[in-house]
């Protein structure tokens, strides 16, 4: 059995679900393709239930979604009227509402389907091998589309891939995890005590951590670990350990990184509820269906985009979205040698130049073309980058903006009978521009 669409999108994530809708919106016949059971990747499946995005250029499809969710009473209730950049948000509504988007596109949607293959002739795509339920069987397209975050479509394809640092070392991936029962305004005064002591809130729970680690509550000192997040009256998100030296590029690799993941979960509550005050009486309540991988397989495009480009708030002809430029990103590390989260600290908050609020970078078109495969997009957390660039560019909101832009290329590639490197750049710019994505 074999079906055929205009567009084909392998993987649901925040970058999958834009690029469908935004595709599906401009006349494409479109599916999405996702291996799980649920729309929104990490934001879902991964329980990253905040919304990260720009503080500026910010628009489009990711702008409509928190919108969507505000409407629906399912953004935090500490999370402001016009804020966009930081918005925790309900996890179920997220799911029912991407449920819906992708539906009301006219998106033909498979999910719980793998993709397991790929079949090129020449330099074009004829179609990928699924894996569903039923059995395996073959999706069809004029235009395909990458955004399964580790790269898989474009590795099937043929393309080339750059993994890690020098030594292939990744940033390390990490569990999230809900907790019930605890006592925010308990735990508020303690953090008002400690702040001065600390000199910040995540010193507070260094601090802390270390004493675990020496009294053998905890296995590990883990410097990335950010503190507690409230997402309702008694709940709160924790980003629960780094699996260091994880490999999330193989089925073993990432079973063991998901296994330690876990444990550290538990581990976590332990922590919490013998130091830190308001978690006296805390559940562990959830932990993530999926590992939140940080960083994978990078696919080498027409262009990579570097963290020279960034610094240096560089613009180019075939822009297609802004995003902030300086030297600040979240290049998290890859041992818990205190030496390398110094490293991650520096990146993350010490500008190298002074900082030009007002300026900002722009990502290439061709960043996001494949070199071989003609009618091959890539979007989201795989994006053609170095590791710093895509350090900061692999949070939600930059991930629905390029998906958005993968997916109105898509559209414009079908509708001009072009391949994707050739439609009409401007053209797609103003486009996009219409719909709340900023680039030039």
């Amino acid at each position: 059995m074999q079906i055929i669409y205009d567009v084909v999108v392998a993987g649901g994530g925040p970058a999958g679900c834009a690029a469908a809708i935004s595709a599906a919106r401009q006349g494409a016949r479109v599916c999405l393709v996702e291996q799980t059971a649920m729309l929104g990747g990490n934001g879902t499946s991964g329980l990253v239930t905040q919304i990260f995005g720009p503080k500026k250029h910010f628009g489009g499809i990711g702008v409509e979604v928190i919108d969507s969710l505000r409407a629906r009473g399912g953004v935090g209730p500490t999370v402001k009227p016009d804020v966009y950049w930081w918005v925790p948000y309900q996890n179920e509504a997220l799911k029912l509402l991407w449920d819906d988007m992708v539906s009301e596109s006219g998106t033909e949607l498979y999910l719980c389907t793998k993709l397991i293959d790929v079949e090129k002739a020449g330099a074009q795509i004829r179609s990928m091998t699924v894996a569903g339920p039923e059995g395996c069987f073959k999706i069809g397209g004029k235009v395909f589309i990458d955004t399964t975050g580790d790269g898989v479509l474009s590795c099937f394809a043929g393309e080339e891939y750059l993994l890690g640092d020098e030594n292939g070392a990744t940033q390390a991936p990490s569990m999230e995890a809900y907790y019930a029962n605890v006592d925010f305004d308990k735990f508020s005064e303690f953090i008002q005590r400690e702040l001065s002591k600390a000199g910040s809130y995540v010193g507070i729970f260094h601090n802390y951590i270390a004493k675990a680690v020496r009294n053998g509550v905890l296995r590990d000192e883990d410097l990335h670990h950010p503190g507690a997040y409230r997402i309702g009256d008694n709940l709160a998100l924790m980003n629960v350990g780094h699996v260091y030296g994880a490999d999330c590029t193989t089925a073993g690799g990432l079973t063991r990184a998901t296994l330690a993941a876990r444990k550290l979960a538990h581990e976590y509550l332990a922590f919490y509820r013998r130091y830190i005050p308001g978690f006296e009486q805390a559940v562990l309540v959830s932990t993530a269906s999926w590992l939140g991988i940080r960083e994978s397989r990078r696919i080498v495009c027409r262009v990579m985009i570097t963290y020279d480009d960034k610094k240096c708030y560089r613009k180019f002809d075939d822009a297609v979205m802004r995003f902030a430029g300086g030297s600040r990103t979240d290049l998290h590390a890859s041992s818990p040698k205190r030496e390398d989260y110094q490293r991650y600290f520096t990146l993350f908050t010490t500008d190298a130049v002074p900082p030009d609020p007002e300026d900002y970078c722009t990502l290439p078109y061709r960043c996001l073309v494949a070199r071989k495969a003609e009618n091959l997009l890539v979007a989201g957390r795989c994006l053609s980058a170095d590791r710093e660039t895509q350090a900061a560019l692999r949070v939600m909101g930059y991930c629905m903006m390029m998906g958005q832009v993968a997916g109105s290329a898509a559209a414009a590639a079908v509708r001009e009978n072009t391949v994707v490197a050739e439609i009409n750049v401007p053209t797609l710019q103003a486009w996009l521009r219409d719909d709340g994505i900023v680039n030039i």
